[in-house]
């Protein structure tokens, strides 16, 4: 069983993510994860210009095996920084964790964005099977922007979940 906790506090967040950032194999990984904006090695701290609005911490028996951050507006949410851990890579954790996120971010919002470079193949195929458009692919770094809209825009309430129930189980494959 997979649990997935919602992080609200400022230095939780800081604590998790230097968590996570211990699973990035190698450089390119790094890249993959950060953008080109961050340099291997340099102090957690750094990673949070600003802070987002949740972070999902996956966990499985008691261990922590995913990571992912939710930033924006009310109206338009980015997915950032979805990260597995590596023995847990493919078994479902990143797509629990995004449409987690996606679930999260539809409840008040109307679109959700993130970006992912084209060479990381099984995050973008991922993201395109969840539902995900590509919107851009900007040069020279191949970062191609990708969003989902909220299958729910209308009159009716957006989500039966609400903003304060914020963890949620999965079961693995």
């Amino acid at each position: 069983m997979l649990e997935i906790q919602t992080i609200h506090d400022r230095d939780h967040m800081l604590a998790t993510l230097a968590q996570a950032a211990a699973w990035v194999e190698s450089e390119e990984e790094f890249k993959f994860w950060s953008g080109l904006d961050y340099q291997f090695g340099e102090p957690i701290e750094r990673f949070h210009p600003g802070q987002p609005l949740e972070v999902y911490l996956a966990w499985v028996d008691g261990r922590a095996v995913g990571y992912a951050e939710l930033h924006g507006t009310r109206f338009e949410k980015l997915l950032a920084r979805v990260l597995c851990h590596p023995e847990y890579r493919g078994h479902s954790v990143g797509r629990l964790l995004t449409e987690h996120a996606c679930s999260r971010a539809f409840v008040e919002g109307a679109i959700l964005k993130l970006f992912c470079y084209t060479e990381n193949t099984h995050a973008h195929l991922l993201y395109l099977n969840l539902g995900f458009s590509e919107d851009e692919i900007q040069y020279p770094e191949l970062l191609t922007r990708m969003s989902k809209l909220n299958p729910i825009i209308g009159p009716r309430n957006f989500h039966e979940n609400s903003w304060e129930k914020s963890n949620a189980h999965y079961e693995l494959k």
